[in-house]
């Protein structure tokens, strides 16, 4: 009797918390043909890259949500027979039959029990206060120390038969068959209760629980020292394993199912009836995303989708698994229109079929509670529950095939169908389409209006309807299914081309995935400004949207809870407490979707991890190329050959829930500005790198665009060494010390040219000058001043004998003196009174002929060097060529001295002017002389001038000698200029 009831008491707690009588739940299942070791799965963890491991009795399991990697005795495994699974850090402990494996860096290392104790198991592998503890079933606890395991005897056989082990404020408790012992130091043991035969234990906050053999959970008070009892079960129901979620969820495996107790609500059992694949369970697991994973005894591993999601099926008393149409009628009262078995209610946790018929419901308009309107493939019938069905009498006008309705108010409700749209007012209907085109429209799935249009879903294309015809709405013409609007006054729009949004004016593409089968829209619903989309890859969630068309996306798929991803067309409802219902192809489903809000922090982050890396294609030896190494032994820095470029590396992503919306990015800092669009395929090439040091970030993303952790791969590609700094620097010295070697030896060589010519020019100069003060001190010029001498002192002029032989002593002087000066350059003031002794005597020769006059301008004579007797050869030319053959007047000669500026540089200009017979008399009468004198100082003095130019590549300038005219263009004389460089001298 006390067993009926508790039986009864576990049926109504079930019945109470489940959303209604009958629903069932979604799970995933993973066995040997999905490439699971074996299918008795005794212990489930997850280590720190994500992965899923599982441990079996034919082997070891690594998942990553989408494949195993098996591991046995051939890869180090102590047996093959695993027990006990604990992952630590980057180490995972593993527990078998008869001793312990440790896997870590990709190898393993085992220990085992002593030799009698071959066949104990091990139950269970934690660390308490920095300790590594092994519990066994059959041969008490191990303390792993120095790789050794030492035994620790807890006194009886009772006692050493330990199932679980957990660590609670600071303290190890032990569920053993002789009930929970304590310890603190690992060095004495207490037993708390020694009534219970204790099968698990698990903790939450400040609760910790524990079950036994006969179905019971109780509570261990610490402080009270106390069990109390909370769930008691059927006897039949033995509880192998506990486990409490984060959220403080009791999880229970049992030879019959899984026992689930939410935190402050009552106890359910899911089996096999509910959609459990099996109910013989071991073990069962959370993952950090919120999955719970469950380890069956035979048939392999279950993903449990969550309770977010509900579904029935036939199984569950509904007769058809196809539903295509919905509507709530009164709170917990439903009806639903099936594809194969007419109209289905659904009233206090009960399936009743309404209709004999076996016609397809396609849409359902409730009118008022008691009373609703049912499109079929037999046209429109009107239900009320005091009454039987109504077929309206002129319904041959609008078609047999009814498939939406629409309630423009109260008293006018719009229908289409296969014969366009007509309209139903009064209990009467009217066509309103007499001339509809059914190869251009189609049949017209939904219906609405949007800024003061009817617009219709078709199969033909989107459409507005205007004065009995149909035309395309801004050109679409691909077949559309449902519409919706939603606050901000957008037009969503589904059908066989994806999802769209229009705001009158255009229509927008939505992306939702990539995938195909989410651009097939059965299904839009709007509520509480969110739009629900059903696709043929499951259920998406569009949420805060926005005027301009942007949103927030989630997916859901059979990971979630599905049944089935294929939703069917216009099947979906959303009811008063905001639960979406909608069909699928194996069954009816209902979104919670207030519980999923709820858990909607929980985020399904992916991981990812590099797994091998190839150089040009080929297997390498890291060691000859990395500079350090990540812990899975995978370099994490690189240094490469310039040969060595081409990179392909392997990556492993990891997404326990929804694996196929794995994709990865990579960004190649140095090269690349940003990430590469997200791909599917788990490799990265990277070819031809150029020489330099570049930082490789790596990251998986799934359809939410929740990322995972970036790994970091640092590259350094040495550039060939012809391009290497120190081989550039020396070609570029070498080449810098052969030019300047060449600059140098040909600097040298016209330094040699150039002191050749400058001896050379040095060596024609002294000739030119030592002529010069030949041409100055000619013969007849002697011999002529000598006469001089000798007339005024046969005239007896005493003073103008002594003045003249006075003179011209310091002339010869002078003239003597200036080949002797360094570089034959004297002082202007010397010249100038050479020039003026030369002068004073040729005018004292021939008295009363000429006059002279020399003008500085206040020049500072004695600061300026000029070459030696460079201006007498032309005053000796004005006086001999000019003055004196001028028999008609006195002559006059004026010297004049200036500076002026040319180019940047000070000149001294010297001019000679005479107002003689003039350059064409000159030379007439040059042709008629004949006699021994022929005066070269002229000439002289202009190859002195060039040579001086040439060796100081100054600019010497020699202008005339030139003739001067009136303003009758009569020779008035003749003119030299003779420019010289002030700073040279």
């Amino acid at each position: 009797m006390k067993k009926s009831f508790l039986l009864f008491i576990f049926i109504y707690s079930f019945c109470k918390l489940t959303l209604t009588f009958g629903q069932s739940y979604s799970f995933k299942s993973y066995s040997i043909a999905e490439g699971l070791s074996q299918t008795q799965v005794k212990a489930i963890t997850e280590d720190k890259d994500g992965y899923l491991w599982l441990g079996t009795l034919g082997g070891l399991s690594r998942f990553n949500g989408q494949n195993f990697q098996n591991f046995s005795t051939e890869d180090g495994l102590l047996n093959n027979r695993i027990t006990a699974l604990f992952s630590h850090e980057d180490k995972l402990w593993i527990g078998h039959l008869g001793g312990i494996s440790l896997y870590q860096n990709g190898r393993f290392k085992s220990w085992s029990l002593e030799a009698k104790n071959k066949n104990i198991s091990i139950s269970k592998i934690l660390f308490y206060k920095n300790k590594l503890i092994v519990s066994s079933n059959g041969n008490g606890l191990y303390l792993f120390e120095n790789n050794t395991l030492k035994n620790i005897d807890l006194g009886s056989e009772d006692a050493n038969r330990i199932r679980d082990l957990e660590v609670y404020n600071g303290k190890l408790f032990l569920a053993t068959r002789d009930g929970l012992i304590l310890s603190e130091n690992l060095q004495v043991f207490k037993k708390l209760n020694s009534s219970l035969n204790l099968t698990g234990i698990s903790k939450y906050e400040q609760q910790i629980i524990v079950t036994t053999t006969d179905g019971d959970f109780y509570e261990y008070k610490e402080q009270q020292k106390e069990f109390d009892l909370k769930i008691k079960l059927e006897e039949e129901l033995y509880i192998y394993s506990t486990f409490i979620d984060r959220k403080g969820g009791i999880w229970s495996t049992t030879n019959s199912g899984l026992i689930y107790k939410e935190k402050k609500k009552k106890i359910i059992q899911i089996d096999e009836k509910i959609g459990l694949p099996f109910n013989a369970l071991n073990c069962v697991y959370q993952d950090k995303n919120g999955t719970i994973w469950i380890g069956s005894d035979g048939k392999g591993l279950f993903r449990f989708g969550g309770s977010n999601f509900v579904y029935f099926d036939q199984k569950n008393n509904i007769s058809s698994n196809l539903i295509i149409s919905s509507v709530e009628l009164n709170k917990n009262e439903y009806l639903f229109g099936s594809y194969d078995n007419g109209l289905i209610s659904y009233k206090s946790g009960k399936f009743d079929n309404l209709s004999k018929e076996k016609s397809r419901i396609w849409t359902i308009l409730k009118e008022n509670p008691s009373a609703f309107w049912l499109g079929t493939d037999d046209g429109v019938i009107y239900y009320e529950k005091r009454k039987s069905k109504l077929i309206l009498e002129n319904q041959n006008e609008i078609g047999q095939k009814t498939t939406c309705f629409f309630r423009e108010n109260n008293s006018k409700i719009f229908l289409g169908g296969v014969a366009g749209i007509s309209v139903i007012e009064n209990g009467k209907i009217k066509k309103l389409s007499e001339n509809f085109n059914q190869s251009k429209v189609g049949t017209i799935r939904n219906i609405l209006r949007f800024q003061n249009k009817l617009i219709c879903a078709a199969d033909g294309g989107l459409f507005e309807f205007v004065d009995g015809k149909f035309n395309y709405y801004l050109n679409h013409k691909t077949t559309v299914f449902s519409l919706v609007l939603d606050k901000n006054n957008l037009l969503w729009i589904g059908g066989e081309t994806g999802l769209m949004c229009s705001d009158g004016k255009k229509i927008n593409k939505v992306f939702l995935s990539d995938q195909p089968a989410s651009n097939f829209v059965n299904f839009l619903n709007y509520n509480d400004d969110k739009v629900f989309v059903g696709t043929n890859n499951g259920l998406y969630l569009l949420s805060n949207l926005q005027k301009n068309g942007s949103f927030s996306k989630t997916r859901f798929g059979i990971e979630d809870g599905l049944i089935n991803l294929e939703t069917n067309i216009n099947s979906s409802l959303v009811d008063s407490k905001g639960n979406l219902w909608f069909g699928t192809a194996e069954g009816l489903v209902c979104f919670l979707l207030k519980k999923y809000e709820k858990n909607i922090n929980l985020q399904n982050n992916p991981n990812i991890n590099i797994i091998k890396i190839k150089l040009n294609f080929q297997e390498i030896n890291y060691k000859q190329y990395a500079i350090s190494f990540a812990k899975n032994g995978v370099p994490s820095s690189l240094k490469l050959p310039p040969n060595k470029n081409n990179l392909l590396i392997e990556l492993d992503g990891v997404l326990l829930k929804n694996y196929p919306s794995l994709k990865y990015q990579y960004w190649l800092e140095g090269l690349d500005e940003s990430w590469v669009p997200a791909f599917s395929s788990p490799l990265i090439s990277l070819s031809n790198l150029p020489a330099g040091k570049f930082k490789l970030h790596i990251r998986a993303k799934n359809d939410a665009d929740f990322y995972s952790l970036i790994k970091i791969i640092q590259i350094e590609v040495k550039p060939y060494f012809y391009k290497t700094w120190w081989f550039i620097s020396v070609m570029v010295l070498l080449i810098g010390i052969l030019v300047y070697s060449a600059f140098k030896f040909r600097i040298n060589l016209e330094k040699d040219k150039r002191y050749k010519e400058s001896l050379e020019f040095k060596n024609k100069l002294v000739s030119l000058e030592q002529q010069s003060i030949n041409a100055s001190m000619n013969r007849h010029f002697i011999f002529n001043s000598l006469n001089s001498i000798q007339y005024f002192i046969n005239t007896q002029d005493k003073y103008a004998a002594n003045k003249y032989l006075t003179n011209f002593a310091k002339l010869i002087r002078k003239n003597l003196d200036s080949s002797s000066e360094n570089n034959n350059t004297i002082f202007l003031n010397e010249e100038i009174e050479r020039l003026d002794l030369y002068l004073s005597l040729e005018a004292m020769r021939f008295k009363d002929r000429f006059e002279y006059k020399i003008n500085t301008n206040n020049i500072d004579l004695e600061s300026i060097e000029v070459p030696a007797m460079l201006f007498q050869p032309f005053v000796e030319n004005s006086i001999i060529h000019g003055v004196l053959p001028n028999e008609s007047s006195k002559g006059f000669i004026s010297i004049t001295l200036s500076i002026l500026m040319e180019n940047n540089m000070s000149k001294l200009c010297v001019s000679i002017e005479d107002n003689g017979v003039g350059i064409d008399h000159s030379l007439d009468k040059k042709k008629d002389f004949e006699g021994d004198h022929k005066s070269q100082g002229m000439e002289i003095t202009q190859k002195r001038i060039s040579l001086l130019n040439k060796l100081s590549r100054q600019d010497f300038e020699l202008e005339g000698p030139f003739q001067m005219y009136d303003e009758n263009r009569l020779i008035k004389g003749t003119k030299v200029l003779i420019k010289i460089p002030i700073k040279i001298w």
